[in-house]
């Protein structure tokens, strides 16, 4: 009777002790948006990542954004001019030094020096997976957007954009 009591409190000892799961909070991307640009300038881009602090030296990946598709995209026109917010699949996120190159304009925009918080989330697993929980995300605080310091820190609704004017 012992071995079945120590046995019992042993599985509920671990069942409630270990029931959530620390995890890696999201990293919420910064979003370029074009301001006073024609459709016709923004019908191919490229973003490349550059490992962090490097000076752009080393080259990480590089994607080539075809404005045909409106997948990746959302386009608008305002009183300000035709605008076009690449979507959160996209991510320029902390981590990395990024380059977004407009061809039509031979222009390219450098983003550096991204801080943001590394926090980690709980939660549940097992038979406690089921448990509603909200991701967590961390803040972004400042980055370098060419040569200008942009300060994220009053930011409050985690959406983080910069404008790219023509």
């Amino acid at each position: 009777m012992k071995i079945y009591t120590a046995i019992v409190l042993l599985f509920l000892s671990t069942l409630f002790l270990s029931c959530t799961k620390e995890y890696d909070c999201l990293d919420n991307p910064i979003v370029p948006l074009f301001i006073n640009f024609s459709s016709n300038d923004l019908d191919t881009l490229t973003l490349r990542k550059f490992k962090a602090e490097d000076n752009f030296h080393t080259l990480i990946d590089t994607i080539s954004i075809i404005t045909d598709s409106n997948e990746i995209f959302s386009y608008y026109d305002s009183s300000a001019g035709a605008a076009l917010i690449l979507h959160k699949e996209i991510g320029i996120r902390n981590g990395y030094d990024w380059q977004l190159c407009i061809p039509s304009k031979n222009k390219t925009i450098c983003i550096s020096k991204i801080i943001s918080e590394k926090n980690q989330g709980k939660r549940g697993w097992g038979i406690f997976s089921m448990d509603p929980s909200r991701p967590c995300i961390n803040k972004i605080y400042s980055c370098r957007i060419d040569s200008s310091f942009i300060d994220f820190s009053d930011n409050n609704n985690n959406q983080y954009y910069f404008n790219i004017n023509n």
